[in-house]
């Protein structure tokens, strides 16, 4: 079985895993929201498809959460200084964790434009959503003892990108209107 296989594998393991935490979440979310809708007596739809995709997003923030090492990692580093921190562009090379990085971050850009109306309008939401996101990462990485790297900031961010223009394009080839804001 090919690297590529094996980690596509294990993250749908993850993915499949993480499912119940994912459900809790979500179900807290909308206790959240419900609530809040209830208390300042806006009106409630019920919108199968956008808590599908809510949920759908939690699921995903999840598992890139565990597969990148924030959730289960151990801190224990005392500072993002004592570890290692590249900002040389793939000093590896582009290899399959470079493609890794970007197909993990797709389902991240893609969900949001079903969710958020105003997130859709522009292309730079979904190059903001993916750097920060990625950043945060990054840096949390680096008190786990795990290596940050620039080149995966630009590569999320970049799965991201792609991940918010296919939905974006979805959403064209569904209604004209989408294409036109």
């Amino acid at each position: 079985m090919s690297y590529i296989t094996m980690e596509i594998w294990t993250g749908i393991w993850i993915l499949a895993r993480l499912i119940p935490t994912a459900l809790v979440i979500y179900a807290g979310v909308m206790i959240i929201e419900l609530g809040i809708k209830f208390i300042l007596k806006k009106k409630i739809e019920i919108r199968i498809f956008n808590w599908l995709c809510q949920f759908l997003w939690i699921l995903i923030i999840v598992s890139i959460l565990k597969i990148t090492g924030i959730i289960g990692g151990s801190f224990g580093i005392s500072s993002p200084f004592d570890s290692y921190i590249s900002f040389k562009l793939f000093e590896d090379g582009f290899n399959a964790a470079t493609i890794l990085n970007i197909c993990l971050f797709i389902p991240y850009g893609f969900l949001p434009v079903f969710i958020f109306k105003k997130l859709r309008k522009h292309w730079w939401n979904g190059l903001i959503l993916g750097a920060v996101f990625s950043i945060g990462i990054e840096f949390l990485q680096t008190y786990i003892g795990r290596y940050a790297q620039l080149d995966d900031v630009i590569m999320n961010t970049a799965g991201t990108l792609l991940g918010f223009f296919i939905a974006r394009g979805l959403l064209c080839i569904r209604n004209k209107r989408h294409c036109e804001e």
